[in-house]
């Protein structure tokens, strides 16, 4: 009897893993469904409160940073400012938390939907609370790029802070191949989503 243990504690690992990776994997599939409907009030549901903390911080810094504070700022984080400085006047801004400004980046399209709909993820590594996969697009593995998830409360959640960071060299030498200055991307950026170019006050503290 006692040589069987070892072999039943196996099988309930395994099998706690298999069902920790079907977890997973609905909430990445939610997540896209939502993110491809343009539905940010259902996409916050599956993001980390790291990525909803990001996006408070974001609008508290919009509030009071000056051009030359948001030029020190590091690059994805000063993209993401003004594309939310862009969609929102500053009294919209004013009253809304972290969780409310995802949702409308999510409901303003701010994500690329035809690189979404082609991402999936690979074989998932998976330690107590934190799980990790690579980015498959058209089943091919990014080299780069890693999807991540934390689990909270019971929870699995997407970790798009941390897509965030991976992002940011990318784009950073995206640029520089280019010889694009970054003022002219987020200016055509912001025309894509909403047919307007950007304004200058986003350069300046929502006050």
């Amino acid at each position: 009897m006692y040589r069987l243990i070892p072999i039943i504690l196996l099988c309930l690992l395994v099998g706690c893993k298999a069902n920790e990776e079907k977890l997973i994997r609905k909430t990445l599939s939610d997540y896209k469904s939502a993110v491809l409907k343009d539905n940010g009030n259902e996409a916050v549901k599956y993001v980390d409160s790291q990525t909803i903390t990001y996006y408070q911080h974001l609008k508290e810094s919009a509030m009071t940073l000056d051009s030359i504070d948001i030029e020190r700022m590091r690059l994805m984080d000063r993209f993401q400012m003004i594309l939310m400085k862009h969609l929102l006047k500053p009294e919209e801004l004013r009253k809304m938390d972290g969780r409310q400004i995802f949702a409308i980046l999510i409901k303003n399209r701010t994500i690329s939907k035809e690189s979404f709909i082609k991402a999936t993820i690979g074989k998932l590594t998976i330690h107590e609370n934190f799980a990790s996969a690579q980015i498959l697009i058209d089943k091919r593995p990014v080299d780069v790029f890693e999807m991540t998830f934390s689990k909270e409360r019971g929870r699995w959640k997407v970790m798009v802070l941390e897509m965030l960071r991976t992002v940011e060299p990318f784009l950073k030498e995206q640029i520089d191949k280019k010889g694009t200055d970054e003022h002219v991307l987020f200016d055509l950026v912001a025309n894509e989503l909403n047919g307007k170019y950007l304004e200058q006050n986003v350069w300046h503290p929502y006050k």
